[in-house]
C-alpha cells in the first residue's frame, strides 16, 4: 500500500506508513530504466528487504518531476543503452511527421 508520496511531485512513492523507520538492511531489489508516456527515458529503483518494500524512486534528469515509466518498456539498467536509442528514434519519427 503506498503510504506516502514525494514532495517534489515525481512519481516516486514509499510503502511504509510515516511512523515507520526503514529496517536497517533495506537495499536495492532491482533497478531498470524505463520509458515515459512522452518516451522520456526514467530511472526506477525498488528499495526494501526480503520482508518489507519500502519505496519505489522514480528519477531522471531533468527539470521537470519523473514520471511513471510503461511497465512494458522497464528493462535492467544494463540495458539501458538499447532504451535510450529506441526513445531518440520514436522521437525523431515523431519530429519528421
Amino acid at each position: 500500500m503506498v503510504h506516502s508520496k514525494c514532495n517534489c511531485g515525481c512519481a516516486s512513492v514509499g510503502f511504509l506508513p510515516e511512523s515507520e523507520k526503514a529496517p536497517a538492511e533495506t537495499t536495492r531489489l532491482a533497478d531498470g530504466l524505463g520509458l515515459t508516456a512522452n518516451n522520456q527515458v526514467v530511472g526506477a529503483l525498488l528499495l526494501g528487504t526480503d520482508q518489507t518494500l519500502v519505496e519505489l524512486e522514480v528519477y531522471w534528469h531533468e527539470a521537470e518531476p519523473a514520471l511513471l515509466p510503461l511497465a512494458e518498456t522497464i528493462v535492467p539498467w544494463e540495458q539501458g543503452a538499447e532504451l535510450r536509442e529506441l526513445a531518440e528514434r520514436v522521437i525523431n519519427i515523431d519530429a519528421q511527421r
